[in-house]
């Protein structure tokens, strides 16, 4: 085996506006190699979607890089893997069956925390958002409050039977005046 063969290693497709595969890769680096991409591939102006996957090594990316050219026929890879590359880098993955598959699992349940995490941050939100309309509620009630509040003092003022007599004393208003309230 060769001394690589622990390293984390992706698989990546490349597909155009009306899902045709364009295609296939690998890399340890993706950003190194998405930049030599964009630098010398006439193919990809035409990428509008793609997708990653991540292998414990480097031979089994190129296992499943080698049977998705095979199998998919992107447009644009020139290389196209012989049987016997196939057959070699099937011996070679045969070796570490437990650990793609233990990597396979790892990768499903950090999908499965993100998910959660996304989950969590949305119901944040709508918790975040329940506090301020409840702020706003409340602040509203309390304006309501202390409307009412006034309104019944100056209601009682007006109605009090000390303050009534002592106003029949006072001048009265011209009829078109409606005064304060």
């Amino acid at each position: 085996m060769r001394e690589d063969v622990t390293e984390r290693c992706y698989l990546y497709r490349f597909f155009d506006a009306g899902g045709r595969l364009l295609y296939v890769g690998i890399a340890r680096d993706l950003g190194s190699r998405f930049a030599a991409h964009r630098r010398h591939g006439e193919w990809w102006s035409c990428v509008v979607s793609g997708t990653i996957e991540t292998y414990p090594s480097r031979a089994e990316a190129e296992l499943a890089e080698a049977l998705a050219i095979h199998s998919e026929h992107p447009l644009y890879n020139v290389s196209r893997p012989t049987e016997e590359k196939v057959g070699r880098l099937q011996e070679e993955t045969a070796a570490t069956p437990d650990a793609a598959r233990l990597v396979a699992e790892v990768e499903r349940l950090r999908a499965l925390c993100s998910e959660q995490m996304i989950q969590l941050a949305k119901m944040r939100g709508h918790v975040d958002a329940a506090r301020e309309a409840y702020r706003n509620m409340r602040a509203k009630h309390l304006q309501a409050e202390t409307d009412r509040s006034t309104w019944a003092r100056r209601y009682f003022e007006l109605t009090d039977p000390r303050r009534v007599a002592a106003r029949e004393l006072l001048p009265q208003s011209p009829p078109g005046d409606w005064g304060e309230l």
